[in-house]
């Protein structure tokens, strides 16, 4: 049962992280619109930018982790927590972006 809890505790840290990472990486974008705009022109590009950027980032970590030693199905297991989290970070931002511009 330790193991099972394991691979829960270590998928919520990763998909919280991936939120975190997210909204840092798209903040550091928006300020950096003026300069990104010919490649970035509006948000939702910026957003999906920042989400394809940690998806490389936490990718790499992970074939960094297998290589020095992680069990491969671990590996995996934290690949999808990544995915939920990345995919939860995209979903949330683009959920408050609308609401927010609904409500002004």
């Amino acid at each position: 049962m330790s193991g099972l809890a394991h691979i829960l505790d270590r998928a919520a840290i990763h998909v919280f992280m991936d939120l975190g990472l997210i909204v840092a990486c798209l903040a550091l974008l928006e300020s950096q619109k003026a300069r990104l705009r010919p490649m970035l022109p509006n948000l939702p590009a910026r957003l999906m930018a920042a989400c394809l950027l940690i998806g490389v980032l936490v990718s790499g970590r992970e074939a960094y982790d297998l290589y020095h030693g992680q069990a491969y199905a671990k590996v995996w297991t934290d690949y999808a927590s990544h995915i939920v989290g990345i995919a939860g970070g995209w979903i949330a931002s683009t959920w408050l972006i609308k609401k927010t511009w609904r409500e002004r």
